[in-house]
């Protein structure tokens, strides 16, 4: 009688660790790179409490586990601060633009790059490949470009700068 006691206990607790046991080691699993979903004709509107924000639409859209990948993206802010490249890799804040990169703002500044890294959060733009910038008449080319509160700095920078006579 004993045996069966301690066999009925055994497997009484097998059963409970078991259920026990199992969400821990489901949620314990690595992640993997496994598509969570994926858009054609991809539009992202971003809004705030005092309305839009800004939006990103491109061709071809994929979420991996904590990355959305973009392809031929167009993001458009409300002071009208255009960006567009090849591809994007948006993981949490840090946005990564590759290929072709172009940049426009609304004070008449274009950038060409072919590596952008940009923070959202705290407004840290890079250039992570050389880059030609234009205003106006003025052109600059260089090896890196920093932006982040309005301190810009660079690299090996070349200017031509028109001047108004």
């Amino acid at each position: 009688m004993r045996i069966e006691i301690l066999f009925f206990l055994g497997f009484v607790g097998a059963v409970i660790l078991g259920f026990v046991l199992k969400p821990y080691l489901i949620d314990k699993k690595e992640p993997s790179n496994k598509i969570e979903f994926e858009f054609v004709n991809f539009n992202l509107i971003q809004t705030n409490k005092d309305g839009f924000k800004s939006s990103i639409i491109g061709d071809y859209a994929q979420k991996y586990n904590d990355m959305l990948l973009v392809q031929n993206p167009l993001a458009v802010d409300k002071e009208g601060n255009e960006v567009q490249s090849k591809e994007a890799k948006i993981i949490g804040d840090d946005i990564y633009l590759d290929e072709d990169v172009i940049i426009k703002t609304s004070r008449g500044v274009v950038l060409y790059s072919q590596a952008v890294f940009y923070n959202s959060v705290q407004q840290y733009f890079e250039s992570l490949a050389p880059f030609e910038a234009l205003y106006g008449e003025h052109i600059f080319v260089g090896e890196r470009l920093w932006y982040q509160d309005g301190v810009l700095d660079s690299t090996n920078i070349k200017a031509t700068i028109k001047a108004n006579r």
